[in-house]
């Protein structure tokens, strides 16, 4: 479960900042909400640029991957490539504040923080941001880092369709680290509403650590002469 010298520098960011957003939000709520974690600011576009990274990695993987036989091993890398691309807009609002583009008036009536994303649409009492982002992506967490991993050491016919998939199986150390960044920021070591934007902050780091070093991480090598030999990650 040793991380190597990448994954110990981000793992060190990310518990920098947990420890500055621990200390400002106890001792100055202020500084912390407006200052540390605000809109636009340093944390928030390391999480945006952080994703955009993720689907320059999954999109570069589906270009080197046409050698592939299946259809399914692209269709995942590119689906995947978008998914991380709209979070990494969405993370940002599409540059609205950068670009000063004004919010259409339709989607500024429903969109709780008046700007240019989805994820702050409101419909009458349905949060979009609170039901995806707080359940569904709570169930897709579990799944992800806890689930699929077991099954993948356990099962060769999981293994091999998650290896067909082209899916990033996260290692030992990514859920440890990943379930140590959600007990301290939603477990209420950072008060205020605000703890969202570092579990944000890290969880964008931390997704992009799985992605580059990913249990599987040699199906996404075409020959030996295309890619070094991949290093052993299976811890």
């Amino acid at each position: 479960m040793k991380p190597n010298l990448l994954e110990t520098i981000i793992i060190s960011i990310v518990g920098l900042a947990l420890l500055g957003g621990i200390y400002f939000s106890h001792t100055d709520e202020t500084f912390f909400r407006e200052r540390y974690v605000v809109e636009d600011g340093l944390l928030e576009w390391s999480s945006s640029i952080a994703l955009a990274v993720c689907s320059v990695i999954m999109f570069l993987r589906f270009l080197r991957a046409k050698s592939k036989p299946f259809l399914f091993f692209r269709a995942t890398l590119l689906g995947a490539a978008l998914i991380f691309l709209f979070g990494a807009g969405e993370e940002i609002s599409w540059g609205q504040r950068i670009f000063d583009i004004e919010t259409p008036e339709s989607l500024k009536e429903l969109n709780k923080q008046k700007e240019l994303n989805l994820h702050n649409l409101q419909f009458g009492d349905f949060s979009v941001n609170k039901f995806f982002f707080a359940k569904v992506l709570a169930v897709v967490l579990v799944t992800i880092l806890i689930i699929i991993p077991i099954f993948y050491r356990k099962k060769e016919g999981f293994k091999q369709l998650m290896d067909r998939f082209a899916f990033p199986v996260p290692r030992l150390l990514h859920t440890v680290i990943w379930l140590a960044l959600i007990a301290i920021t939603e477990g209420g070591a950072i008060v205020g509403k605000k703890s969202g934007e570092m579990t944000e902050f890290g969880g964008s780091l931390f997704f992009l650590l799985i992605l580059l070093y990913p249990l599987n991480r040699s199906i996404y090598s075409l020959d030996s002469s295309l890619e070094d030999e991949i290093e052993d990650t299976k811890t």
